[in-house]
């Protein structure tokens, strides 16, 4: 008579651990693409704060660590310059447009 035998192979384990690890770090690897930069998170903030301001109809204000900016209700801005990574995001004092400079 014959006894069948229950579980994993050594093996088997193996190539399973192996597999998953090589599928997560190219996963890892392609969030770490995909992941927008810092300019891009500071513009996409001035943004949102500039339509808060005139969607609310009171001065909106974006800080950080090394700058305060204010939005007007009419869109503009108080103007200024922040350092976001190695580019500059300039807001214009008339239009309250922000922009990225490299």
């Amino acid at each position: 008579m014959r006894t069948r035998e229950l579980g994993f192979s050594l093996l088997e384990l193996v190539v399973t651990v192996t597999i998953t690890g090589l599928t997560s770090a190219f996963a890892g690897a392609a969030f770490v693409i995909l992941r927008p930069p810092i300019q891009a998170e500071v513009l996409k903030d001035l943004v949102e704060a500039r339509s808060d301001a005139i969607l609310q109809g009171h001065p909106a204000f974006w800080t950080s660590d090394s700058e305060t900016i204010v939005f007007f209700p009419d869109g503009s801005s108080g103007g200024g310059i922040v350092t976001a990574g190695d580019h500059r995001v300039v807001v214009d004092r008339l239009t309250g447009a922000p922009r990225v400079i490299p």
